[in-house]
């Protein structure tokens, strides 16, 4: 699925979760902002197994994202800062693995695994640059806390992107190294993923609505329906890999 693609749906996600964790929880907006931004960046980050991929660029399918920090500078920071401190992570488990990592597109990066393992640097990352700033610059009430909802964003984004690739009739192999089974579906990369898009779009508008007028238990249910109607139109299977 195209970067502009991901982005589109797991932003919408992001938004329908932390109107759901707003309902329930009472949270300040500014941590749910914060996750959404790390949602947008996890929404791509997969992806840096692949050099033309939407993150490490200033544009998403030719269309100029100037106006927007976040890919004018941000996201093409973070893609290369984590394909380099991710090597040495990769290079151990090709060891415990006996070689049995994929570092290619749809490899490791494209994995349960390879999302935590990001997350978790990115994680350890902000821990640091929270150490420096707290002991050497200014002392900030709650500073961490602020900080690290951004990998957690990126772990959820993360994960909308293996989802949304999982309808791609490529796959995905979720449970990489450790399993060889593939989720897919029957869209083509490239053609007609703007239905997967609005139909998503939709389903989070609608669970939306229906989550300030009757409650959560009838979200759930709503996203529970879309979702079964979802794996049956884009017939969802999961198969082993070859």
């Amino acid at each position: 699925m195209h970067g502009k693609n991901h982005f589109i749906i797991s932003l919408f996600f992001g938004i329908l979760f932390i109107l759901i964790v707003y309902y329930i929880y009472q949270i300040e907006w500014i941590f749910l902002l914060i996750f959404l931004l790390g949602t947008m960046t996890g929404s791509l980050i997969p992806d840096i197994d692949a050099t033309y991929a939407s993150i490490y660029h200033t544009k998403i399918n030719d269309k100029s994202m100037n106006k927007f920090v976040f890919f004018t500078f941000v996201n093409p920071v973070i893609s290369r800062v984590t394909k380099v401190m991710l090597k040495p992570f990769l290079f151990f488990m090709q060891k415990i693995t006996d070689g049995g990592i994929n570092d290619g597109h749809r490899g490791i990066t494209h994995s349960i695994i390879g999302v935590f393992l990001i997350s978790l640097i990115w994680f350890i990352i902000i821990l640091s640059i929270y150490y420096i700033i707290n002991t050497f610059i200014l002392k900030i009430p709650d500073l961490l806390f602020y900080m690290l909802i951004y990998p957690i964003g990126m772990f959820f984004g993360g994960l909308c992107h293996l989802f949304e690739d999982s309808f791609t009739r490529s796959g995905i192999r979720w449970f990489q190294p450790f399993s060889n089974l593939s989720v897919r579906g029957s869209i083509k990369t490239g053609e007609r993923e703007d239905i997967v898009v609005w139909y998503f779009i939709m389903t989070v508008i609608i669970s939306s609505i229906l989550l300030y007028i009757y409650g959560i238990l009838f979200t759930f249910l709503s996203i529970l329906l879309f979702l079964i109607i979802a794996i049956v139109i884009w017939r969802i299977r999961i198969v082993k890999y070859r």
